[in-house]
């Protein structure tokens, strides 16, 4: 028997309900009683989830079950959690500051972030770490883990890589998209102009098994092999396998650089709050196979769509407390689909739908919502330009107009706005870009959507 909110649930009756609902994502028993225990604790100890709980007037259930109550709460945005950070984050972390004020002075300190956007806090014999992820306007938005949460999602991800490769270890890979490494963590190779020399030299050096890096980093890695003239020393190295993560890389581009290293790309599809969503298997697909996370697809009420069909990628973890993501929207649609694979795995299937046409940026490979978070994550949390919002429209093939509210020093936004861009997305160097600042463009209300860029062509 099971308490949940001051009454019982029985697990036998649980269970035979759960066996006759028709969910997207049928949880498993353990998954059930986890999500009891994480909606408990939430309640007791976190006032933003408290007070959500309320709203659905969980007590009122005329039935105890967990299913209609997950039903019933909202989806979370990046925008709830940023503008909610003070009563969000879990009181363990919260503790260690006396006031909002210098728990949020500390998170958004930016000068003290390493080049991948992390740092690490600790006191009384106790260590968070502090990733920053591009916000839903380009306003980077903290996500602290403890040691403890960490350490069990870096377990289920070696657990996936090792399907390539029995013996991966950290010690044994080339984590390009991770500050792990000391040696790698001194040089900014994320930044434009870079030549990856000394990054291409230790690789031979250290003749590493498997690589992680973004698919932009890894791009420029491998024209930087080919213009080094060390496309046969780095082959020697015989690679097992390279996970690559962040954008997608076209079938041209995956065949240039499994050429080049002499080994497989193997995708992912992760975020910073979770870090891994979806991992390919050797058939190509992308299964959840990991029992931390519930996926789910909802609409856009938040409701759980049937299997096989299309729509917001929605994730719940049952093991972050500290920042906690209760049917979060990660920002990407999907859809999910449940059948064995030949791979023999029968994890679901996450097949991830093709960006929108309002999402496109034309004439190239992105995602204009994703890569342009990415952009403004770098101008703000790594250069420190502050500004308070930023909304970018392509309204014409080869033109952006950029729209910039409260920012501190416009001259030094728009250069490196146009530095970081280029540096990340090659074809908008074929782009004219006029700046907006201090305005809003013809609708107010468009501009205050949560996306940071729009395609109107």
């Amino acid at each position: 028997m099971q308490k949940f909110f001051g009454k019982i649930l029985d697990e036998e009756s649980t269970v035979n309900k759960i066996k006759k609902r028709k969910i997207l994502h049928m949880l498993t028993y353990y998954q059930k009683i986890r999500l009891q225990k994480l909606l408990n604790y939430l309640y007791d100890n976190n006032p933003f989830y408290r007070n959500r709980l309320k709203e659905i007037g969980f007590e009122l259930l005329e039935e105890n079950d967990l299913d209609q109550i997950y039903s019933r709460l909202p989806i979370i945005t990046k925008e709830d959690i940023s503008n909610n950070l003070c009563q969000y984050i879990d009181i363990s972390f919260r503790e260690n500051f006396e006031t909002d004020k210098e728990f949020e002075d500390y998170i958004f300190q930016l000068t003290n972030y390493n080049n991948n956007y992390c740092r690490s806090y600790k006191k009384n014999n106790r260590c968070w770490s502090i990733d920053l992820t591009s916000g839903s306007m380009g306003i980077p938005l903290p996500v602290i883990k403890s040691d403890q949460e960490k350490m069990i999602f870096a377990i289920r991800l070696l657990k996936n890589r090792k399907m390539y490769y029995s013996d991966a270890t950290i010690e044994n890979g080339f984590l390009l998209a991770h500050e792990v490494d000391p040696f790698i963590s001194q040089f900014e190779f994320r930044k434009e102009g870079y030549d990856f020399r000394e990054i291409v030299e230790y690789f031979l050096k250290k003749k590493p098994k498997w690589i992680f890096a973004t698919a932009n980093t890894i791009k420029k890695m491998t024209k930087a092999i080919k213009k080094l003239h060390l496309v046969d020393q780095v082959a020697q190295v015989k690679v097992r396998f390279i996970e690559v993560t962040s954008e997608s890389l076209t079938e041209v581009e995956k065949k240039e650089i499994e050429e080049v290293f002499k080994s497989t790309i193997v995708d992912q599809y992760g975020s910073r709050e979770f870090w891994n969503i979806a991992y390919m298997c050797e058939c190509k697909e992308m299964h959840v196979y990991d029992s931390n996370l519930i996926v789910d697809i909802c609409d856009e009420q938040g409701q759980v769509l049937e299997i096989g069909q299309e729509g917001k990628i929605v994730v719940t973890s049952l093991v972050d407390k500290c920042t906690p993501f209760v049917k979060y929207d990660l920002g990407d649609n999907a859809k999910i689909i449940n059948k064995k694979c030949k791979c023999g795995s029968s994890a679901p299937i996450l097949q991830l739908a093709k960006i929108s046409p309002r999402e496109k940026l034309k004439h190239t490979p992105y995602s204009g919502t994703k890569v342009f978070r990415r952009v403004l994550k770098a101008i703000y949390a790594s250069l420190g330009i502050k500004y308070s919002r930023v909304k970018i429209i392509q309204d014409a093939d080869y033109h952006l107009s950029v729209f910039v509210m409260g920012c501190e020093n416009e001259e030094k936004f728009k250069e490196k706005f146009l530095a970081v861009s280029e540096n990340i997305i090659e074809e908008l160097s074929y782009f004219t870009i006029d700046f907006f600042f201090g305005a809003t463009f013809d609708s107010q209300k468009d501009f205050l959507k949560e996306q940071v860029f729009i395609c109107k062509v």
